[in-house]
């Protein structure tokens, strides 16, 4: 019972704690954050590019497919399949081989979109 009551009276306390900080701070943390940005916008100077970047179609399809095995084995694997499951097997082989296929086309990419 009195873990109940202390719990209760820690936790609201704490909880309105943080909403008094919030509301303290909220406003002062806008105001930065706007004066960042101006700041930003004014003085930063980014480059200009002209025409099109090339886009890069292997490398989003290779990410799309690596991560679709990424989470596909996650998921089934020791739920709704075993570990050693032909199926599961081949989504960690799918994974490996399409990440190490991202990063091959990323290198020869002339764009700059991934930074490899």
């Amino acid at each position: 019972m009195s873990r109940q009551i202390s719990g209760r009276v820690s936790g609201g306390t704490r909880a309105d704690m943080e909403l008094a900080a919030y509301g303290l701070l909220s406003d002062l943390q806008f105001r930065w954050a706007c004066l960042a940005l101006a700041g930003a916008a004014f003085f930063l100077e980014l480059p200009r590019h002209r025409g099109k970047p090339p886009l890069d179609l292997g490398g989003m399809v290779l990410i799309a497919i690596a991560t679709t095995c990424l989470v596909l084995f996650a998921t089934w694997g020791g739920s709704k399949y075993e570990w050693n499951d032909p199926l599961i097997l081949g989504l960690i082989v799918g994974t490996i081989l399409a990440a190490a296929a991202v990063v091959r086309v990323e290198r020869r990419f002339s764009g700059d979109v991934a930074g490899l």
